[in-house]
């Protein structure tokens, strides 16, 4: 074959999405769904960029589309961020997205319009077919390609491995919306502070499972894919599974869990979110890599009873808190924070969850690593 006749690839990278649930809608509520994507899609900064200089092949896929960007491998990633930001305004529409990066060759379709063809539009299908509604995933190629700009390597979380159609196994990580900070030192060792009194029994009758329920209704109901409510960005608050657990610790931890969401505001993955010990163990693959605090001691929570096993000869990792109320402090494999509180009893307990609310270096540091703020 002469060089006439091989075709000409180039790096194509592509933002996939579509709607989630579009198919089971009736027909003028589709066209109306993708009506409002177009128009939204359309006024994104990095769309009219693209297109303006010929860098952008946009292609309807029916519940969606795929936007092909030339030159710039952050475009894609870009684009999503603005569709996130806008779709705040548009909770009807639950989109999902995927971001890819690889070789694609320009062809014409039937009517002789501009195409394209290629394993990246493929993969990049594949990838968003893994994400949540309202989540952003990235392939391993697509993230390695940002990673390598400081500016967007901290909004970039591994997820996990999955194995989809045809075999095809991908890497995948989540693009959080907002950056997070270089994780640093926690606690010193030696650190004791007096106990307050902000976090006394009579506020801890007024907490409530779940506060965000209507907000999680609509981001996970008969979708239940996790990583629409749970980013790098959010604090898992691990309790014991024996009914003494639930009565005590779980309120304590439910009150740090406010605090964590009232300091989160508007940000829908800067929250907290209480879990059993049993729930946590069973998800690793989503929750092993997020930070984390475990309330109750051991044998009551296994998780902290994990972090008394691995405390050194020389106590290093545990921290006094006060006579009776103990903490402990590790990096976990991403480097953000894993915490375990603890009291010689359930209400020594509560006062070590209440000291650390109150610590300068305790809730307030562990936010800042998380969220890249004070």
């Amino acid at each position: 074959m002469t060089t006439a006749h091989l075709a000409t690839y180039e790096m194509g990278f592509v933002l996939f999405m579509d709607i989630v649930g579009y198919s089971k809608e009736p027909i003028d509520r589709q066209r109306a769904l993708i009506e409002s994507l177009k128009q939204l899609v359309s006024q994104c900064a990095e769309y009219k960029s693209a297109a303006s200089c010929n860098e952008l092949l946009p292609l309807p896929t029916g519940d969606g589309m795929a936007l092909v960007f030339r030159g710039d491998p952050f475009r894609p990633v870009k684009c999503a961020l603005e569709m996130a930001e806008a779709l705040k305004a548009h909770p009807q529409i639950k989109l999902r997205m995927g971001v890819h990066a690889g070789l694609i060759a320009q062809v014409s379709d039937i009517r002789d319009q501009p195409n394209a063809a290629g394993s990246a539009i493929n993969v990049a299908q594949r990838v968003m077919d893994c994400a949540a509604a309202g989540q952003i995933v990235l392939s391993k190629d697509a993230a390695d390609l940002i990673a390598q700009d400081s500016n967007w390597r901290d909004r970039v979380c591994y997820l996990c491995e999955r194995v989809v159609k045809h075999g095809l196994r991908l890497q995948l990580y989540s693009l959080e919306t907002y950056p997070i900070a270089n994780p640093v030192s926690h606690l010193a060792a030696d650190q004791t502070l007096s106990i307050g009194g902000t976090l006394a029994p009579e506020i801890l009758s007024h907490t409530m499972s779940n506060p965000r329920y209507k907000d999680d209704l609509l981001r996970l109901d008969r979708n239940y894919q996790l990583p629409a409510v749970i980013g790098r960005e959010t604090v898992i608050i691990v309790v014991g599974t024996t009914v003494v657990a639930e009565l005590l610790d779980r309120s304590a931890a439910e009150a740090l869990r406010d605090r964590i969401d009232a300091k989160g505001g508007e940000y829908p993955f800067r929250r907290g979110i209480v879990l059993s010990d049993k729930t946590w163990f069973d998800n690793q693959i989503l929750l092993g890599s997020k930070a984390v605090v475990a309330i109750g001691g051991p044998p009551a929570n296994k998780l902290t009873s994990e972090f008394a096993q691995s405390i050194t000869a020389t106590g290093e990792g545990k921290y006094a808190i006060a006579p009776g109320v103990h903490g402990f402090f590790r990096k976990g494999g991403t480097g953000l924070p894993q915490i375990g509180l603890w009291g010689d009893s359930a209400d020594k307990t509560r006062q070590a969850v209440e000291a650390y609310i109150n610590l300068p270096k305790g809730l307030s540091e562990l936010l800042a690593i998380c969220w890249g703020h004070t």
